[in-house]
């Protein structure tokens, strides 16, 4: 049987060089003044529950009318919600070093994003020399986010201290910011919640616990597994 090999086309080949420089990167030893973390993002919709009172209604397609209960009719006590807005979470999260700040804003924008990496340079990561970031190839997570934001000198200077891993595209699974989103989702957010300042209130008392047990991240996929993984597909 006559076999073939599957070459790599360059946009395969940028594919496979993320994943290797990403796996590397997650086996780097844990220190203090190189950070390894990873950092995404997650849009939420508020929403308002209120109860209304309507009258029962023989037919389910006429449409429900608040009214109080009269002669021979019971009040109908019917619970619904209204949409109450939307606000994005920033997740950064450190799988080796048990750590997660999470921010919650009105949107997810350009600015936002490149305002929150400032903020953890200046505060939680202040005495790092480095902070290695593991995102996804959303648009506004490039260097000419910050340049356009910061303008190029002071976007200059800040991005010495960063360095950018992609995940490949069509696996930003590999980002573990991503677990960390679905925990909180599980733990906290899978409910109504109707603001903003409701949602800030209950990610706050959701990060706090985890953040003093130490709860990190146990990642199983390891470098022997991608190699095997993409030896499937792949031949460099």
């Amino acid at each position: 049987m006559r076999q073939t090999e599957l070459r790599l086309r360059p946009k395969d080949r940028q594919t496979l060089e993320a994943f290797r420089s990403k796996r590397n990167h997650l086996a780097r030893e844990l220190n203090r003044a190189h950070i390894l973390a990873a950092l995404d993002g997650k849009i939420l919709h508020g929403n308002r529950w209120y109860a209304s009172m309507r009258r029962a209604s023989r037919c389910s397609r006429t449409p429900a009318r608040r009214c109080p209960s009269s002669p021979g009719v019971l009040a109908k006590r019917d619970y619904e919600y209204k949409r109450a807005g939307t606000c994005n979470l920033f997740v950064a999260v450190e799988p080796k070093g048990e750590r997660r700040i999470v921010e919650v804003t009105g949107r997810r924008t350009k600015v936002g994003f490149v305002n929150f990496v400032c903020r953890l340079l200046k505060t939680v990561y202040a005495r790092a020399r480095k902070v290695h970031w593991v995102l996804d190839n959303l648009n506004t997570h490039f260097r000419a986010s910050f340049e356009q934001v910061l303008g190029h000198k002071a976007a200059t200077a800040l991005l010495r201290r960063i360095e950018f891993h992609y995940t490949p595209k069509h696996a930003s699974w590999l980002n573990r910011a991503g677990i960390e989103i679905g925990i909180l989702e599980r733990q906290c957010l899978e409910r109504r919640l109707k603001d903003q300042a409701t949602i800030t209130l209950e990610v706050a008392a959701w990060q706090q616990p985890r953040n003093a047990n130490h709860c990190g991240i146990v990642w199983s996929f390891t470098r022997q597994d991608a190699d095997r993984k993409l030896g499937q597909h792949y031949v460099p």
